[in-house]
């Protein structure tokens, strides 16, 4: 069941989600303009979708507290890029996400990397839809909807 809420709400029904992540199915295109200034973008018609831009996104998003931001299309696949060490399955639900899942992302053995608790993961849909490769994440409560109206 999706939460309906305006612009100016959504970042509280971002939080009201945790500990699943969101999916923000908004047609008016205001969300992805909020999130270029107050996020960290990963486009996936972009040509950053690579592993290394994905990982260096991932990694600056959880440490520093940042909104990652995953911009897609319901008919795209993304299952390539959840990986441990591109953007962890873990990041999905923060009640499995621990510093442990941080460790892929270390330059070195000398690096201490600590999860941010202001991280959140949030996909956001760019057509009207449901994401068929993150469906078996959906079933098992790892995301929640929500529609910006």
């Amino acid at each position: 069941m999706a939460q309906s809420v305006p612009l100016t709400d959504m970042l509280v029904a971002v939080d009201n989600n945790l500990p699943s992540a969101s999916i923000i199915r908004d047609p008016s295109g205001n969300a992805y303009t909020f999130y270029k200034y107050k996020g960290t973008i990963a486009e996936r018609a972009s040509l950053e979708w690579n592993p290394s831009s994905l990982a260096r996104k991932s990694k600056y998003s959880a440490i520093r507290g940042s909104h990652l931001v995953i911009v897609m299309n319901p008919n795209d696949d993304i299952t390539e890029m959840i990986q441990p060490n591109i953007i962890p399955a873990n990041f999905f639900n923060k009640t499995r996400l621990t510093d442990h899942d941080l460790t892929p992302f270390m330059d070195d053995h000398n690096d201490r990397l600590t999860l941010h608790r202001d991280f959140r993961l949030v996909v956001l849909l760019t057509a009207p839809g449901v994401p068929h490769c993150l469906q078996r994440y959906i079933d098992a409560g790892d995301f929640k909807f929500i529609d910006i109206v």
